[in-house]
């Protein structure tokens, strides 16, 4: 009997959707190893089998590796033909092959990016013998969204995104393999022999780093100075600096220092307040989760990415890699909002957000057609590490943080007067924490509060 045969992009993805799209439990089986399953969905018998990654790649034409240079005539082979580290991925190939040919229908189901796009685009070419194939379009790997997905897959491959990731794998290779080989046997000439590669991104990286490097080398430090005038208030010491700032010569600083220090008094002539509005922050890209992920716990920003695979993986999040500082309102705000509140640890928060008279996120500026930024799915995470959760938290703090009201904060400026030396103190302290509350303990703010001052009030220097 025939079948639709869905491609994944991984085992994992490939029993979640199974999963999910199951009228009842689904029968898992093997082929040389690699697992696969069956299942009814509305009565239609389908079959759900995955790829381990990248199963084609491209090499130079025919059967021997030669390392000329140039070399133009490339074709895609199986990863297995172009490195030895890749000979797990032939079983993948065999067992999609077997599979291929009792299906009448095929359907890719991989990430929807455009790796993924050439992940399912080389399997339905060179394993399934077809021209195209349905696609599935989905963000995260939850039942709701997988059997969405399903119901309403497009009728053809995502061709944009096919042939960016061809072409950009073919350019890889005619850049990258030729500039790496040109330069090796530059050095070969020279009389000496180094491995070394370059490509699209090594050599721009590369000159940016030496670009840096060199302006750092050049970089002639000039000294300047400061001062800083220390007073006492209502038992709290408080710093004011020269309203100069930075002098940029010794004997102006010497002679401010002197007259300050004669004075045994700083005069408060003037004091001005002025609140500002902080807004929301904004939904997670995954540049943004990277960088507040080091900022917050010391996490690499690769490990990150792994821990947020491993997230979307178990279905607890949205697809990690993307661009988007968007959060549509069809992801339905206050069905994932309720799912949090079933966690207790969010419960308190979720049902605060969830008494606003109208939810709006904060979103930023950045879009990504394939999918939004990243948020929580409300399903309690399994089988994870305390570094996992870490991660976890951060995403689910700032999802929630994004629908929060803006916070006040409120800066008091107090100019000194000693013996004609302007000094200035700064204070900035939260008044209305709003959003604050939702993203703790993640604010990154300091609360410097300066003590009470009025205008023409003399307080008692104690050093400058």
């Amino acid at each position: 009997m025939a079948y639709e045969l869905i491609i994944c992009e991984k085992p994992s993805s490939a029993a979640r959707i199974a999963q999910a799209l199951a009228d009842g439990k689904p029968v898992k089986k093997n082929i040389g190893g690699v697992p696969y399953y069956e299942l009814s969905h509305n009565k239609r018998d389908i079959v759900v089998s995955a790829a381990a990654g990248h199963l084609y790649g491209v090499g130079e034409q025919g059967d021997k590796r030669t390392y000329d240079y140039p070399v133009y005539a490339i074709e895609w082979k199986p990863n297995a033909e172009l490195s030895k580290d890749a000979a797990f991925s032939k079983k993948y190939i065999t067992a999609l092959k077997k599979l291929a040919k009792g299906a009448d229908e095929f359907t890719v189901a991989t990430d929807y990016d455009i790796e993924g796009e050439t992940i399912g685009y080389n399997i339905v070419r060179f394993i399934c013998k077809k021209k195209d194939a349905n696609r599935m379009k989905y963000s995260t790997l939850t039942k709701d969204e997988l059997v969405e997905s399903y119901e309403h897959k497009q009728k053809t491959l995502d061709w944009g995104q096919a042939h960016a990731g061809v072409t950009r794998h073919e350019l890889d290779w005619l850049y990258g393999i030729n500039l790496s080989r040109a330069l090796m046997a530059a050095i070969k000439e020279a009389g000496s022999f180094k491995v070394l590669s370059i490509g699209r991104v090594q050599g721009p990286a590369l000159k940016m780093v030496v670009e840096r490097e060199r302006e750092i080398a050049a970089f002639k430090p000039k000294d300047y100075w400061q001062l800083e005038l220390q007073i006492e208030k209502d038992a709290r010491l408080v710093s004011a600096w020269h309203a100069t700032d930075k002098f940029w010569k010794e004997s102006e600083a010497k002679t401010a220092l002197k007259k300050a220090k004669t004075a045994k008094d700083a005069v408060v002539s003037k004091v001005e307040a002025r609140s500002t509005q902080q807004a929301p922050p904004t939904p997670f890209d995954l540049g943004t989760l990277q960088t507040e992920s080091y900022r917050c716990f010391r996490i690499r920003p690769k490990e990150t990415l792994n821990i947020a695979q491993k997230l979307y993986s178990g279905g607890f999040i949205s697809y990690p890699r993307t661009s988007s500082q968007k959060l549509p309102a069809k992801l339905g705000y206050q069905k994932l909002l309720k799912n949090l509140e079933k966690q207790e640890q969010y419960a308190h928060l979720a049902k605060t957000v969830l008494s606003f008279s109208t939810l709006r996120p904060n979103e930023g500026k950045k879009d990504d057609s394939a999918h939004p930024s990243i948020y929580p799915t409300g399903v309690v995470p399994k089988s994870v590490t305390e570094r996992d959760l870490k991660v976890y938290d951060l995403i689910v703090k700032r999802f929630l943080a994004t629908f929060g009201e803006a916070a006040t904060r409120k800066t008091v400026k107090a100019t000194f007067d000693a013996n004609t030396k302007l000094f200035i103190a700064k204070g900035t302290r939260t008044t209305a924490p709003g959003w604050h509350v939702l993203y703790a303990p993640y604010v990154n703010l300091s609360e410097e509060e300066l003590p009470k001052l009025a205008e023409n009030e003399a307080v008692p220097i104690l050093k400058v």
